[in-house]
């Protein structure tokens, strides 16, 4: 399962208020015949996540899941399809059906699912490769059915299953996310429900408006949103000696600087988390309370330009804008360590630029030492030119750097995980070719991760492609024969270069891409030798599904 805690707990820090939002949706979960649904809506900064995160500690939630952006192993849909199950499995009932779907039964010794959970991790992960290479029919076959099979056996409790941040979800490529597997459930029990966050705007909340779902609007202008702001704000004055001080330098009435901050605010959360400080430290002028930054945008530029980087902008062309690109283009929390790797950078100049863009990071994950920006509000800012002027980050050259360093390093677990990805958001689509057919990097990266990992890339990779067409036939047709031996290469990756390369040789006439790809091969190995290749590949023939048209015209015979 993925560990959710570190979100958790920093979001519910300072939690203020809410209670309005919660009873309406402890209403809804008392009505019997509600829509499966809530959805709480709101701008970034709103608050979403921190009222998700007070769930989990409020409510016996059934299982919770947040997507994040900026850790791209959460907004994969077969990663969330997974987590959901695991959690799932802690309910007797739920775990005995995973275990009985594969033929196990639990007899009267194994009583609890703590006592063969070990067992249901790999039972879930055999269930994934039975149901093919798609997320979709994964979800179905780990978290859908089951959930149906347990109520159908006369479990009658009711379920609550959290969602936290589905439009950011929707910034993986590809057909398959976690927003059209959740709309797209049919057939669920009356007992299961879904607690969802998201934006407004966007094509997240389009997928549910067809299914009537209610939805909840975090208005930043409602009276109780703008009574929460001032509570907050009451206690952050309370808690905090130097804001108290300011107040006092300035002669300012407490519940004058209240209103005038909360009015400042406009009801957003996350700007006061960065102006409250800002005041604290003197870098916001409090003469000018009536003039403070305008929104997230202004309170972001601001910061930038009153703080060490922006103050000398040779220093924010060097070592700042590097280290906040590569935090920006990351896929998951970095190392110090791997922040020098990326941007070329010693570890020295690292750490001083993390020390001066502190605000900018998620505060839990920086003390254990992993880095990742604090809100996607702060990514789309820094990528957006329009919006971030000077301080604009050119983050498709931040991925290409990325790329670059690990291109290399296959045997670096990120290299592994993320080359792919980081090809293809800079646009190196010749370099995202050679990749992904380079036969020891997809040893590596199904030795080291899956298989089903690595059918990913391909799938993702024809996504909005601009190379050369027949660059990404090759693909189409290493993608497609990859998923035919999928479940048997997960269990022995040793067969990934036999099982290719006795389906794609014949596919191409002698002088073709393809042929040649497979002899190029086939020459640099020496460990089977065709004749081993071809009697691991029998081995498992009859098992194996067909594809379906492939764009290469069979020109040889067998």
């Amino acid at each position: 399962m993925i560990d959710f805690s570190t979100t958790i707990a920093d979001r519910t820090r300072d939690f203020t208020g809410r209670e309005w939002v919660f009873t309406e949706i402890d209403r809804w979960l008392a009505d019997p015949d509600a829509p499966h649904y809530f959805i709480i809506t709101g701008e970034p900064g709103i608050g979403k996540t921190a009222i998700a995160a007070r769930l989990t500690q409020m409510r016996d939630l059934a299982a919770f899941h947040f997507c994040i952006a900026r850790q791209a192993d959460t907004v994969d849909p077969l990663n969330f399809a997974r987590s959901l199950s695991q959690q799932l499995a802690h309910i007797d009932r739920f775990a005995r059906g995973i275990l009985e779907e594969q033929g196990i039964h639990a007899d009267a010794t194994i009583n609890a699912p703590e006592n063969y959970g070990p067992i249901i991790g790999m039972q879930i992960e055999n269930l994934i490769g039975e149901s093919g290479s798609t997320a979709t029919a994964a979800f179905h076959r780990i978290v859908l059915d089951p959930l149906k099979h347990l109520y159908a056996a006369g479990f009658d409790r009711q379920l609550v299953i959290l969602v936290n941040a589905l439009d950011e979800a929707m910034q993986r490529p590809g057909e398959e996310t976690i927003v059209k597997m959740l709309a797209g459930a049919r057939g669920l029990p009356q007992q299961v429900r879904f607690v969802l966050t998201l934006c407004p705007e966007g094509a997240a909340l389009r997928h549910f408006e067809r299914l009537n779902v209610p939805h909840l609007l975090l208005d930043a202008g409602r009276e109780e949103n703008l009574q929460d702001v001032r509570e907050y704000v009451g206690r952050r004055l309370d808690a905090s000696q130097a804001l108290q001080a300011r107040l006092a330098a300035q002669k300012m009435p407490r519940q004058v600087f209240v209103e005038c901050v909360t009015q400042a605010s406009r009801g957003n959360f996350l700007y006061l988390i960065w102006l409250l400080p800002a005041i604290a430290d003197g870098t916001q002028p409090f003469d000018a309370l009536e003039a403070l930054p305008n929104g997230l945008d202004g309170i972001y530029r601001e910061f930038l330009r009153t703080h060490q980087p922006g103050q000398n902008l040779d220093r924010w062309r060097g070592a700042s804008r590097l280290v906040l690109g590569v935090l920006a283009a990351a896929q998951e929390p970095l190392a110090a360590e791997q922040l020098a790797g990326f941007t070329g950078l010693d570890k020295r100049q690292v750490r001083d630029t993390l020390l001066d863009m502190e605000q900018f990071l998620d505060p839990f994950g920086a003390a254990q030492g992993s880095y990742r920006l604090y809100h996607q509000s702060v990514v789309d800012f820094l990528s957006s030119e329009e919006r971030a002027g000077e301080f604009w980050i050119d983050l498709a050259a931040i991925h290409r750097r990325i790329a670059d360093y690990c291109r290399e390093r296959y045997a670096d677990l990120y290299g592994l995980k993320y080359l792919a990805a980081h090809l293809r958001r800079g646009q190196d689509w010749a370099g995202l070719s050679s990749v992904l057919t380079n036969f020891d990097f997809m040893e590596a990266k199904c030795r080291a991760l899956s298989v089903y990992d690595l059918e990913a890339d391909y799938r993702v990779a024809l996504i909005g492609w601009e190379g050369e067409q027949a660059g990404r036939a090759v693909l189409q047709v290493i993608g497609e024969h990859l998923a035919l031996g999928s479940h048997h290469i997960q269990r022995a990756p040793e067969l990934l270069f036999p099982h290719l390369y006795n389906h794609l040789t014949w596919l191409d006439a002698p002088d073709g891409p393809i042929h040649a790809l497979c002899q190029r091969t086939r020459r640099s190995r020496t460990r089977l030798g065709p004749a081993g290749w071809l009697r691991a590949w029998s081995r498992t023939r009859a098992r194996l599904r067909r594809p379906g048209p492939s764009p290469w015209k069979a020109t040889r015979g067998r």
